[in-house]
């Protein structure tokens, strides 16, 4: 097939607008193509940033979640402490009353042996994370004054 029969139409003026026409839609379509990949690197883009914007909310919810339940804790503990400390008080002045007064040695044994032992053991028992130490117990005087008068290996065996 000669050119004449593939294009019936062969008026230069027609093929010359005929060559622009089919110029224009091959720059068109490469046009196409280059906004087809713009818009799919948009897409891209956007798929993107919406991944880290998940990544951040979800490390958002996590971080506020571990920030709760690490406030919680603090106030379990505090609360704890607190009752602690009065518990400790309460048995600091039990411990030290009937070594203020005149009493027989034998009845301020009897006394820490009956009353003072069950209740120190009964905490030990209910809170054994809090050490009787210096710090968190009946303090060096009470702490003195049970090794005195029950012996200091039992006050040790706390």
């Amino acid at each position: 097939m000669s050119a004449t029969e593939a294009n019936p139409v062969t008026d230069p003026e027609t093929q010359s607008i005929m060559e622009d026409l089919i110029a224009k839609m091959g720059a068109d379509e490469s046009f196409t193509e280059y906004a087809n990949d713009q818009h799919t690197q948009l897409q891209m883009y956007i798929e993107q940033c919406r991944a880290h914007l998940n990544i951040l909310a979800e490390d958002r919810q996590l971080y506020r979640q571990m920030y709760l339940e690490k406030h919680r804790a603090h106030l379990a503990q505090e609360r704890v402490e607190r009752w602690w400390e009065k518990f400790i008080g309460i048995v600091t002045i039990a411990v030290q009353f009937p070594f203020s007064i005149s009493l027989p040695d034998d009845e301020r044994l009897l006394i820490a042996q009956n009353i003072y032992l069950p209740l120190l053991y009964t905490a030990r028992r209910y809170f054994t994370f809090v050490e009787i130490s210096s710090s968190h117990s009946l303090g060096k005087y009470g702490m003195d004054c049970l090794k005195r008068n029950i012996g200091g290996d039992e006050v040790n065996s706390f």
